[in-house]
């Protein structure tokens, strides 16, 4: 069975049970056995009778005000995973972030990176050198940046922000 077809049937069943609602691209989860879980909302209603359109655990809107949140896209990767596909691009054997970065366990790095049509593969001689340095598997510090400018150049990665998330 496709998912759409565990939703269709999990929507019948929940207009036979009542209280579930089931979102469209639901997620479906299939197992071992026959059958799939597909996730559903079940309305519960207050205790106390009381609206329930805050969350006890927000803050209240007046402790909002005082900061300015800026909501933004970013793209996720281990950091596992942008070692080997720097390695594959590359051709390099060796190759670790965390030591490149300096980096810590249970750590988030951020690198912004749009396309470079101008100075592609780099932006300046520093940054040529680096790459250079890489491709000869000699991976400079803090060369992160360039790797993931370069990465965008090629077209090997999509321009935006980067989180490369690390936890070993």
């Amino acid at each position: 069975m496709t998912d759409d077809a565990y939703i269709e049937a999990a929507r019948e069943h929940a207009a036979s049970v009542g209280g579930l609602e089931i979102d469209e691209g639901a997620e479906v989860s299939r197992g071992a056995s026959p059958g799939a879980y597909v996730a559903a909302w079940l309305w519960v209603d207050s205790p106390d009778g009381k609206p329930s359109d805050q969350d006890p655990d927000d803050p209240e809107p007046e402790e909002m005000s005082q900061v300015t949140l800026l909501p933004q896209s970013f793209f996720v990767i281990d950091y596992k995973d942008f070692e080997e596909l720097v390695k594959k691009t590359y051709g390099i054997n060796e190759y670790s972030f965390v030591q490149t970065e300096e980096g810590r366990n249970d750590s988030t790095y951020r690198f912004s990176v749009e396309k470079n049509d101008a100075c592609p593969r780099g932006r300046d001689a520093a940054d040529l050198a680096d790459l250079e340095a890489i491709k000869a598997g000699a991976v400079p510090q803090y060369s992160n940046h360039v790797i993931f400018q370069d990465l965008v150049d090629r077209g090997v990665l999509a321009h935006g922000q980067y989180l490369v998330e690390v936890c070993w």
